[in-house]
């Protein structure tokens, strides 16, 4: 059996009303397709807390299970295309991980966001067929 696929990917954000704009004007993110790997390195584990008492036995726990959204979008973004601000008059292009961190508040949103489809990318199982 051979399986074919890219190691790039494509996504156009919400953003903004960003996929409802003129083809020539949206912006695109391209990353990576991931890996068993990747998905072992951004991912996080649960952590697992107990509560015991006097005595030893276990009163209760709890799973922690610690999001950063840093990680998985430098680990999984290759570039954007399209995306640009201007500040003091100056137009600065988002490019990639660096530039998107280093923009305004305003761009959380679309980090928040791309930080969920990447999320939901490294979490996707394959559909199984009988």
């Amino acid at each position: 059996m051979e399986l074919e696929f890219s190691a790039k990917l494509t996504y156009v954000p919400k953003f903004n009303g960003n996929r409802e704009a003129p083809a020539a004007d949206r912006c695109t993110v391209i990353y990576r397709n991931p890996t068993p790997a990747l998905k072992s390195r951004l991912l996080p584990k649960p952590e697992l807390r107990f509560r015991y008492d006097s005595d030893g036995r276990v009163e209760g726990g709890e799973t922690v299970i610690t999001q950063d959204r840093k990680a998985i979008i430098d680990g999984m973004l290759i570039r954007i295309d399209g995306l640009s601000y201007k500040l003091d008059g100056e137009t600065r292009h988002i490019t990639d991980a660096k530039s998107l961190w280093d923009a305004p508040i305003i761009f959380d949103e679309l980090i928040d966001e791309l930080a969920e489809h990447f999320r939901a990318e490294l979490e996707k199982k394959i559909d199984q067929k009988n």
